[in-house]
């Protein structure tokens, strides 16, 4: 048996549903919770909290009874739960501390968890990010929910691991939804990074495999391992021709059917996880395929349709235009579009005085109703 100094996991988002429209896709975040709660029983361990442990900064009941069911289980265990708080669930006081056997990393100079010091700090606007890093102690690990350039690597991050002074040689991380694991040079040292990324799916996008991290003591110094979670079956289709469309329809997705049935009987997946998540990217103009897809697989699997418009360059003469032709958007596009077919609906849509009802219009118009 191994013997682990602590587990860490981040961004559990604890909440009954991912998406709101869509209430039976339920207790995803719950089951993977308490799946790492069993693992750190069973192996002795701590259990470490990159934040956004809840999803906002109220919970539902639901989900403070899950987190103290499992608070309750550790605690009888002998063992203790180490945070730091999020985006999301960044309270005050925090939600984890009104439950036995909870310590807020961020409150305290680094904290021996196992055979190593850790210390913390509860989540940064970027403003004050690096002046909040200069006040966690020397340690061996420190714990942080930030967005970091050198993780996300696009879009706007709150920090560069690269540019700060760190006090340890270990920073693991929570906000980014997939798990990495790099070693960056900073401030003339070289620090292992470690983002396990989310335990379960929050958007459809995302990386479906899940996992938390174990981190044990060896002769060369901390191991930290990701460890796969258990979790609802997930496919991502794109087709781009009606050939593929029925390869997909007969062929394709009921062969994913049989796999993730197989691998619910082999995982003993609870039974509000049955159900996988299905996401196909297919043409806008494929005649029929979302009534099709529906009434094959919709009551098998949810569906998340993503209908992908062609897209056309269009030469325009503008000689001759005259100030009519740019009037308003509804000219322009008009005069842009041409008689592509996508130009009424856009333009009934600028014109709309109910924009969502008619939308719905037509998205029925165009793939049938929404099921």
């Amino acid at each position: 048996m191994i013997t682990a100094d602590f587990a860490f996991a981040a961004d559990l988002h604890l909440r009954p549903h991912a998406w709101a429209n869509r209430p039976a896709v339920r207790d995803d975040a719950y089951h993977s919770f308490l799946q790492i709660v069993d693992w750190c029983v069973r192996y002795r361990a701590a259990l470490v909290l990159g934040g956004d442990i809840f999803d906002q900064r109220r919970p539902d009941a639901r989900s403070l009874q899950v987190f103290s069911s499992g608070a309750a289980r550790l605690a009888e265990a002998g063992l203790r739960i180490f945070f730091v708080q999020g985006n999301h669930d960044h309270s005050d006081p925090p939600w984890p501390a009104l439950f036995p056997c909870t310590t807020a990393l961020a409150d305290s100079h680094p904290l021996k968890v196992g055979s190593y010091r850790v210390g913390g700090l509860d989540w940064q606007p970027a403003g004050r990010l690096r002046e909040a890093l200069a006040g966690v102690g020397a340690c061996n690990f420190v714990v942080t929910h930030q967005s970091w350039h050198e993780i996300q690597q696009a879009g706007i991050a709150e920090g560069r691991i690269s540019e700060i002074a760190w006090p340890c040689e270990y920073l693991l991380t929570g906000d980014y939804h997939g798990m990495r694991m790099l070693a960056v040079d900073a401030g003339g040292r070289r620090l292992f990074v470690g983002s396990p990324g989310s335990t379960c799916m929050q958007a459809i996008n995302e990386a479906p495999t899940k996992f938390f991290f174990s981190v044990c003591r060896t002769d060369h110094g901390p191991a930290v391992t990701p460890i796969r979670l258990r979790t609802r079956r997930v496919a991502n289709f794109r087709i781009e021709s009606e050939a593929a469309a029925d390869s997909l329809l007969q062929v394709r997705l009921p062969r994913f059917l049989q796999l993730a049935d197989r691998y619910r009987m082999l995982t003993d997946l609870p039974e509000t996880l049955w159900m996988p998540l299905v996401r196909i990217s297919y043409p806008a103009e494929l005649p029929d395929f979302h009534r099709r897809v529906s009434d094959l697989f919709g009551q098998h699997v949810h569906l998340f349709l993503n209908p992908m418009a062609r897209t056309e360059v269009v030469d325009v003469d503008f000689d001759g235009l005259g100030p009519s032709a740019f009037s308003s958007l509804i000219a322009a596009a008009r005069t842009l579009g041409g008689d592509a077919p996508h130009v009424e609906p856009l333009c009934r849509l600028l014109a709309a005085r109910d924009i969502p009802a008619e939308y719905a219009a037509i998205s029925e118009e165009f793939m049938g109703p929404v099921r």
